[in-house]
This record gives C-alpha cells, sequence and structure tokens, in this order.
C-alpha cells in the first residue's frame, strides 16, 4: 500500500505485525495493521525515527473521503514496506507503535 497524499485528519494507527527482511545491507520492513477501506482510511506515510541502533516506526493514516462520502465498517487487512536504507554492519532494533513485536536484525560485514 502507498501512501496517499492531501489525506486529511491523520492520526497514528497501532502496528499488528512487523516482518523485515535484509538484502546485502538494505533493510526492509512490512508493517500491518488493521483498518478501514479507502477513501475513508488511507495510508498517509510511515514516521520513522532512528536513534542509534533502534528505528521507531509509526503508521499514520487519514481519510481522503469528501464530505460526502459514506464509509461502511468494514475492518481488512493493510500492509507497506517501509525501505531503511543501506545500513553499517550491526545488530539493529526495528520496532512499531502498537501490539507488534520488535525485531531484530543483523547486517553482515
Amino acid at each position: 500500500m502507498d501512501p496517499v497524499p492531501g489525506a486529511v485528519g491523520v492520526h497514528d494507527i497501532a502496528a499488528t505485525g512487523l516482518r523485515a527482511s535484509v538484502n546485502g545491507r538494505r533493510v526492509a520492513v512490512e508493517l500491518r495493521w488493521w483498518s478501514g477501506v479507502e477513501p475513508c482510511y488511507v495510508l498517509a506515510g510511515v514516521d520513522v525515527v532512528r536513534d542509534g541502533s533502534t528505528f521507531t516506526l509509526t503508521i499514520l493514516e487519514g481519510s481522503a473521503a469528501g464530505p460526502d462520502v459514506a464509509c461502511i465498517e468494514l475492518a481488512m487487512l493493510k500492509s507497506t514496506v517501509v525501505d531503511l536504507g543501506e545500513l553499517e554492519p550491526g545488530r539493529y532494533t526495528i520496532q512499531a507503535f502498537g501490539d507488534a513485536a520488535p525485531l531484530e536484525v543483523v547486517v553482515a560485514a
């Protein structure tokens, strides 16, 4: 899922799952969460904060629906991938706002 520009009412959403992949020194993280259907509930982006070897990811969600759109209450599992880029060799902790268990990844030399 790609971010939708211009979303309104943007707020934090709790991640329910994390999965990381390491390809050489490049690290990507898949975030999963439950939410409603578009255009009422859209991904606005993911906030990435790095503190040393710890990355904290926060899903940002908003609405792209106009005032005359009726929003149904239907839950769906959503996901997006965040590329953390090429990292120096070492151990990294990846955590997210919500219930997702933190991950530890190792980038080899």
